[in-house]
């Protein structure tokens, strides 16, 4: 089963100590995704084996990606 590229993919958003977690459906697994926040780009990423992909927070793109979170805006994914 291949999603549309440009299809909305839903993502588990998980902000821990020193990074965010960002879960894909495992059909997603090995892609590369565009991740959006409130329907602008915030970065294009690679999902692993497990469909997830993980940011250190000292990363620019998840600094983009706390604000997005901490302002409860809509983040979704997009096959590239």
């Amino acid at each position: 089963y291949k999603k549309k590229t440009g299809e909305r993919i839903e993502l588990e958003i998980e902000v821990k100590k020193q990074k965010i977690m960002i879960k894909a459906d495992p059909i997603h697994a090995s892609q590369n995704i565009i991740i959006f926040g409130d329907r602008q780009q915030i970065f294009i990423g690679s999902l692993s084996r497990d469909s997830d992909i993980s940011l250190s927070l000292s990363n620019k793109e998840a600094k983009k990606m706390l604000k997005v979170i901490e302002n409860k805006k809509d983040i979704y994914g997009k096959l590239k």
